[in-house]
């Protein structure tokens, strides 16, 4: 890492975020690349790269200097965090500055910590409709739980710190592949990972969303966990019993999850209101391919979605399914830049995500089918020993 400029560590903000850990703030430029605000820029290198403001970015930073802008944006595992104590470090202060007692330590999310909106500034028409969406949707978020005073077991803590170490190595191996880590293996992905603790590459494709491509690209991480365990003492292979994977397979299009506040109203304006992603896009200042990425995310959590609304039309999906089926990708959906060369460019990324999607459930619907099957192939020739052992008998 090279040293800070000097113009940098003059800036007032300079040191600011150093309470926050790095799985953080990695995560909320994530958030804020989905938005649009930032943007990734190859660096000269190949291998590494930067994120630079873009001119959304800069309008909404250039509002923020004259008003409170309201700034929305998901949540997720990893930024849901406690809000972090003040830096024991001493900090200088102004002789106007009266000290106050602090507030106990409040867990936040993201949600509660950026959301700057005043019901005052906001149109008639947004505003309405932004209320008719919360009265009249089916799909809420779960309330905040209360932070909890115990501390974390040793097992959870070993969990966390193994997480910790698979994004590391997760970064190394799509780095090494030249894909983006969240195409890779999400972080939801990596945290069942550090909980269910898988060795083999069999036990790895039981962790939903882990394809057969995909557990071929994570076989290196299988590594990570082995030596990890070994260290520490932690069981491995810790895969739900039977009885509750069959339960949670019976049905791959149910609903998986519940949708972050940003999805949810993109949902319901899309699905529920009727309204065209552009429309939507424009009373929601959101760039076109956030909207699609939202409607996305509400069809890989199993809701449903009208698809050619959103511009997949049999045509389109054909077309793309094509793409993915044949030589050179002959049906690898990690192949996402691969992939996109290859469709036409008119068609949007969303569109591409939601066809790998649907092919992906598709799939893991026929396994399922498949292994029905097999059951009861099984059970008709136990059935039938059972049978011929009865007659002998008699």
């Amino acid at each position: 890492s090279q040293r800070l400029p000097n113009r940098f560590r003059k800036h007032p903000l300079f040191g600011s975020g150093k309470d926050w850990p790095e799985n953080w703030w990695k995560s909320l430029c994530q958030q804020l690349m989905m938005e649009g605000f930032l943007r990734e820029v190859s660096a000269p290198q190949k291998f590494a790269t930067t994120c630079v403001l873009t001119q959304k970015g800069r309008n909404w930073l250039k509002t923020a200097s004259t008003s409170e802008p309201s700034l929305l944006l998901q949540s997720n595992e990893d930024l849901n965090l406690q809000q972090p104590p003040r830096s024991s470090r001493p900090t200088p202060r102004s002789p106007e500055v009266k000290t106050t007692t602090q507030s106990p330590v409040k867990q936040m999310s993201l949600y509660e910590m950026f959301s700057c909106e005043k019901k005052e500034k906001m149109s008639p028409r947004s505003s309405k409709m932004l209320t008719s969406v919360a009265e009249h949707s089916p799909v809420k978020p779960s309330p905040l739980k209360a932070p909890e005073a115990a501390v974390p077991s040793r097992e959870q803590e070993l969990e966390a710190a193994l997480y910790g170490k698979l994004l590391t190595a997760r970064q190394k191996v799509a780095t090494e592949k030249e894909v983006p880590p969240a195409v890779l293996a999400t972080n939801k992905i990596l945290v069942e990972m550090a909980r269910q603790r898988p060795t083999t590459v069999e036990n790895l494709k039981k962790i939903d969303g882990v394809s057969e491509a995909k557990s071929t690209l994570l076989a290196p991480l299988l590594a990570e966990i082995k030596d990890f365990c070994q260290a520490h003492g932690l069981k491995t292979d810790t895969i739900p019993t039977s009885g509750a994977k069959d339960q949670k397979e019976a049905s791959p299009w149910r609903c998986r999850r519940a949708l972050s506040p940003s999805e949810h109203v993109t949902y319901v304006l899309f699905q529920e209101k009727n309204l065209s992603l552009r429309t939507i896009s424009e009373t929601r200042s959101l760039p076109l391919s956030v909207v699609g990425t939202h409607l996305l995310q509400a069809l890989k959590a199993g809701y449903p979605v009208h698809l050619e609304r959103a511009g997949l039309t049999p045509q389109v999906q054909q077309l793309v399914a094509g793409v993915i089926r044949n030589p050179p990708i002959n049906s690898d959906t990690t192949k996402i830049q691969a992939i996109r060369k290859l469709v036409p460019a008119n068609i949007e990324q969303y569109l591409i995500m939601m066809t790998i999607a649907l092919l992906e459930k598709e799939d893991r619907r026929k396994s399922q089918d498949g292994s029905s099957v097999r059951r009861m192939l099984v059970l008709s020739d136990g059935q039938q020993e059972k049978t011929g052992a009865e007659q002998a008998r008699r």
